[in-house]
């Protein structure tokens, strides 16, 4: 477990988590509440997908709906961690999430990370007065077949974007959020071979940013309807979705005060250097090709 995770440099953060477990009873309590029997019921909501696919303009459109509770800010729960650090889930406070003496007891009321989620779940929910949690963390789709196992009634929006425009926004970011291309690369081709590798299943719906924002109205519908919920128009109004707090004012978000629109779509053919290009397409042509877009 240890090992995976200091091979991932993309988790926010929390690589200093698992340096600090070196106590072999915390290593084997973590492996316990990691991979814990438990089998949820509820009907969660996961938004995932490769970093800069679109997630969080999805996320924004789904949390305007009356029927999802949310935390605002991504929760990363299933990433390689110490799941026993409280801080990993007091810092959500500050989003809506519990406060540390409400984690502290739903620790105390729970056995392994999915009853954790799931308490952790319906404290929000009770708090909102709604019917069911949605949550989005780009990085859960590396672990999509944990998370279908252990969450069978739940569903999973799977955002797939073409990567070189995914690297290409990720590049706006400041510079301790942005990798290197060859990473950018390589972490998209890693999300897309997650989702592939779980073939047909009826729990999860792939969406196409470039579809969606073609089409914003059509596809979010079509969302609504494979979820079971109403689909209400408001839901992709700027003024709705763009009350949303996560990463409201912050660089690289600026898009989520705009109306939906392909713009972005492309960009990479300008903004790339041909060098920059050729490298990525070496390490994820395959995967390029295999969603029908363009390799030069």
């Amino acid at each position: 477990m240890i090992n995976i995770a200091m091979k991932n440099p993309v988790i926010f953060g929390f690589q200093r988590k698992l340096v600090n477990i070196c106590n072999p009873i915390k290593v084997i309590k973590n492996i316990q509440w990691r991979y814990g029997s438990t089998t949820s019921v509820e009907p969660h909501v996961f938004v995932v997908g490769a970093p800069r696919s679109g997630t969080t303009l999805m996320f924004s459109v789904l949390a305007s709906h009356p029927a999802f509770s949310f935390i605002e800010r991504e929760t990363f729960f299933f990433v390689p961690r110490n799941v026993l650090d409280l801080e990993c889930y007091t810092r959500l406070s500050n989003f809506g999430g519990p406060t540390k003496q409400e984690i502290k007891d739903i620790f105390k009321a729970s056995s392994n990370l999915v009853e954790l989620y799931d308490n952790v779940a319906d404290l929000i929910k009770q708090r909102d007065r709604k019917q069911r949690f949605l949550e989005k963390t780009p990085f859960h789709v590396l672990y999509l077949k944990f998370l279908i196992n252990h969450f069978p009634n739940a569903k999973f929006i799977h955002m797939i974007r073409d990567g070189r425009d995914c690297y290409l926004s990720s590049k706006r970011l400041a510079a301790h959020y942005h990798k290197p291309l060859s990473k950018e690369a390589t972490l998209w081709c890693d999300s897309i071979k997650a989702r592939q590798s779980l073939g047909e299943s009826r729990q999860i719906i792939d969406i196409r940013y470039e579809e969606f924002t073609h089409k914003p109205l059509e596809i979010t519908q079509k969302i609504m309807n494979f979820l079971g919920e109403d689909f209400l128009e408001e839901q992709v109004k700027t003024t709705s979705y763009s009350k949303t707090k996560m990463f409201a004012g912050e660089s690289g978000h600026e898009r989520l005060k705009q109306p939906i629109k392909p713009s972005s779509i492309g960009q990479w053919r300008e903004k790339m250097t041909s060098e920059e290009i050729n490298l990525f397409q070496n390490i994820a042509g395959s995967q390029l090709k295999q969603f029908n877009y363009e390799v030069i």
